[in-house]
């Protein structure tokens, strides 16, 4: 009990209101729970959902295809996919930073948006630059496919 009182109290980052003073507390909030849950948990009907959506299928198919895809590159594509949806809230703090805030406050933003694209860009060499071919049958394979897709036609009797 003695340890409790004698702990300085924590100081509050917020303005009387509930208002935040750095004005990321929903970006926070949003921060929190995607790095708490998986990326199938963001509600597709969003925005933030649909980019992490699309980014994740975007790089799946870069890779080749869902079947084409490690369980290594599947962590990779979905801290990429995380990434990206930082970047376009890093890139929409900036701007209303830039309307509201002081060059000071521009600064500290476009700091920490760089050093994320920088992540960014490594995690993206580490993937690829290169797009994979999704595995396309020989002409062999092919042909049988054909014959054996033609001989279940006339079969069927159509």
């Amino acid at each position: 009990m003695a340890a409790d009182a004698a702990a300085p109290p924590r100081r509050t980052l917020r303005l009387p209101g509930g208002r935040s003073t750095h004005g990321l507390g929903s970006v926070g909030t949003l921060v929190r729970a995607a790095s708490r849950a998986r990326l199938d948990a963001f509600d597709r009907r969003t925005v933030a959902g649909r980019l992490v959506y699309d980014a994740r299928q975007e790089f799946t198919g870069h890779l080749g295809g869902e079947g084409e895809v490690s369980a290594t590159e599947a962590a990779l594509i979905e801290r990429l996919a995380m990434r990206k949806l930082l970047l376009a809230l890093g890139d929409e703090i900036l701007c209303r930073t830039q309307a509201t805030g002081t060059p000071r406050d521009v600064l500290g933003v476009g700091r920490q948006l760089a050093a994320l694209e920088a992540g960014y860009v490594q995690m993206l060499k580490e993937l690829g630059w290169k797009r994979k071919a999704k595995p396309v049958p020989t002409l062999q394979e092919y042909l049988r496919q054909r014959e054996a897709a033609a001989k279940t036609k006339e079969g069927n009797g159509c």
